[in-house]
C-alpha cells in the first residue's frame, strides 16, 4: 500500500482551487502526575500487543530539581493512570509506586518499540545522564521486554558526543537501519541524525535542520521527535522563541511550540507549512508557555493520537514553578495536512501511478457537496472510457477511505498493471490522502514502463 500525502505537490500534475492547510489536532485529555511536574515529561506511548493496554513512559521533576522516570497505563490510549512498576522492578526506596528506573542524574529521552528485536529487547529506553562537573552527557541505553524490568546495555552510547533529550527514533525501510533524531551536543539547539543497524554502533551526528531566515527572530530548533508513517517519516519540530532581551544565554522566558517536518528517506527532512502544528493556546491553556509533542500512535478507535508534555510557564521556569501536564490530541488518519477547496470546483490530478491492483482509498471530507473521481490514461489527457467524473458514483460525507466506483460496476481494481492519472474533484471540503497499490512515476519512468515494462525502485525518493 502506497500513501500520497500532500505536504508538497511532487506527486501532482494539477492543483486548482485547493489550498494547503496545516492540521488542527483536537485536545482530548490531560494527565497530571500525582507527585511530579511533567512540564518537560517527553512522553513515549507503546501499545502492548498481548493485553491491548497503552503504556506511557515519561519523566517528572520533584522538589530539589530531582528527575525521576515514571510509568502510566491506559485502556483507550487517552486516559492514563499511574502504573505500579517500582516494586516489581526491584527499585530500592522508590520515590513513588510508578517509578520506572532507579534514580540517576539524567533524563529519559524516549522509549522506542523495536519490532525487529528479540522480545526481551523489544523496548529501548534512551537516557541522557549528566556529568555536571565535567559539563558532559553520557547517552546510555536500557532494554526491556515488559516495560518494567530494564537492563543496561553496557558500553552502548546512542550519541557519540553527548546530548540531552529532544530525540526521536524510527526504523527506516529505505536505509534498512534505525535513525535517531537528536541534538549534536549538550545545549546545541540543532537537529541531527545518527544511524545504527545493531544498537551497538552509532554514526556521528549529521546536521539535518536548524533555524533559518524564515523563522521568527532568535528562534532555535529545540528538538524533533520523528516517526515512521506508512512510507513517510514525520517529525514534530520544537521551536523555541526566546524574548528579545540582552543576556548571556537564551534560556529564561520565551515559548516553545511545534511545526511539522517530513522526509521520504529518513535522512533529509523538510519543513512543512511554517505554521504551528501544536501551538501554545490561550493563557488558560495548559500549553500556554511550552508544549513538546513527542509521541504519535493510534488509539483504540483508530484515530491518531499525539501525546505532548506541556507547561503554562515560559522556558526556564518549569522546574522552579512546578506544575505541568501531559496532553493528548486526536488527529484523523493521515490528517497532517489537507487540501481545502477555496471555492468553485477544486481539482487535483496526480502524476502517473502504476497500479498493481486493489482498490483506491481516498481520505476526504465533503459533507456539503458531491465529490467525484476520474481516471485518465497515459499522459493525463483523456479520461479512460467509463472512468470519467460523470461516470463516477458521487460521494458526499466524511470518510478516511472512500473507495470510488463507477457506473456499470467498474472499479479501480480492474486497472491493474496500467499507468493511471487520478483526478479528484470537490466543490467544498478537504482532501487528506490517496492510498492504493501504487508506484509513483516521473515521465521517464512512465516511458520506460510503457516501452520495456521496467518498474522503478522508488524507495527513498518518493
Amino acid at each position: 500500500m502506497s500513501l500520497l500525502l500532500f505536504f508538497d505537490d511532487k506527486h501532482l500534475l494539477l492543483r486548482e482551487n485547493l489550498k494547503r492547510i496545516c492540521a488542527q489536532p483536537q485536545l482530548e485529555a490531560v494527565y497530571i502526575d500525582p507527585v511530579a511536574s511533567t512540564s518537560a515529561g517527553f512522553p513515549s506511548v507503546v501499545r502492548d500487543p498481548k493485553t491491548g493496554l497503552y503504556h506511557m513512559f515519561y519523566q517528572g521533576w520533584l522538589r530539589g530539581d530531582k528527575i525521576v522516570t515514571l510509568a502510566a497505563a491506559s485502556k483507550d490510549g487517552l486516559h492514563f493512570q499511574p502504573r505500579s512498576t517500582a516494586r516489581q522492578a526491584g527499585i530500592t526506596a522508590p520515590v513513588c509506586d510508578h517509578q520506572l528506573l532507579a534514580e540517576m542524574d539524567g533524563e529519559l529521552a524516549l522509549v522506542f518499540e523495536d519490532h525487529h528485536a528479540p522480545e526481551d529487547k523489544r523496548l529501548k529506553a534512551l537516557v541522557a545522564v549528566y556529568n555536571r562537573p565535567q559539563m558532559q552527557v553520557k547517552n546510555i541505553l536500557f532494554t526491556s521486554g515488559d516495560g518494567i524490568h530494564w537492563i543496561l546495555e553496557e558500553g552502548v552510547r546512542w550519541n557519540t558526543r553527548g546530548a540531552e533529550p529532544g530525540a526521536g527514533c524510527f526504523y527506516c525501510e529505505a536505509t534498512e537501519s534505525y535513525i535517531l533524531t537528536q541534538r549534536p551536543d549538550w545545549g546545541v539547539r540543532r537537529i541531527c541524525i545518527a544511524e545504527t543497524r545493531d544498537w551497538q554502533h552509532f554514526s556521528d551526528p549529521e546536521l539535518v535542520l536548524q533555524a533559518d531566515a524564515l523563522d521568527e527572530p532568535l528562534t532555535e530548533t529545540y528538538g524533533m521527535p520523528a516517526f515512521a508513517y506508512d512510507g513517510w517519516y514525520i517529525g514534530f519540530l520544537w521551536l523555541y522563541q526566546p524574548p528579545q532581551e540582552r543576556g548571556p544565554v537564551k534560556y529564561w522566558k520565551g515559548k516553545v511550540h511545534s511545526q511539522l517536518t517530513y522526509s521520504v528517506n529518513g535522512r533529509h527532512f523538510q519543513r512543512a507549512l511554517r505554521q504551528p502544528f501544536i501551538g501554545n493556546g490561550d493563557p488558560a491553556s495548559p500549553t500556554w508557555g511550552m508544549v513538546f509533542p513527542s509521541a504519535l500512535y493510534t488509539d483504540a478507535e483508530g484515530n491518531l493520537v499525539v501525546a505532548a508534555s506541556a507547561c503554562r510557564y515560559e522556558h526556564g521556569h518549569f522546574a522552579d514553578q512546578g506544575g505541568g501536564s501531559i496532553v493528548f490530541y486526536r488527529l484523523r488518519k493521515d490528517g497532517f495536512v489537507a487540501l481545502e477547496s477555496t471555492g468553485g470546483p477544486g481539482l487535483l490530478c496526480t502524476r502517473g501511478l502504476l497500479t498493481a491492483g486493489g482498490e483506491l482509498e481516498i481520505n476526504i471530507e465533503a459533507p456539503y457537496s458531491e465529490a467525484t473521481c476520474c481516471i485518465y490514461t497515459h499522459g493525463g489527457i483523456e479520461p479512460m472510457p467509463g472512468y470519467s467524473h460523470e461516470d463516477c458514483i458521487p460521494f458526499t460525507g466524511d470518510s478516511t477511505k472512500w473507495v470510488p466506483s463507477w457506473k456499470e460496476g467498474r472499479t479501480f481494481s480492474q486497472l491493474a498493471g496500467q499507468v493511471v492519472y487520478i483526478e479528484v474533484k470537490l466543490n467544498s471540503g478537504m482532501l487528506y490522502s490517496i492510498r492504493g497499490q501504487l508506484t509513483p512515476m516521473m515521465v521517464r519512468d512512465v516511458d520506460r514502463y510503457v516501452k520495456f515494462g521496467t518498474i522503478p525502485d522508488v524507495r527513498g525518493f518518493f
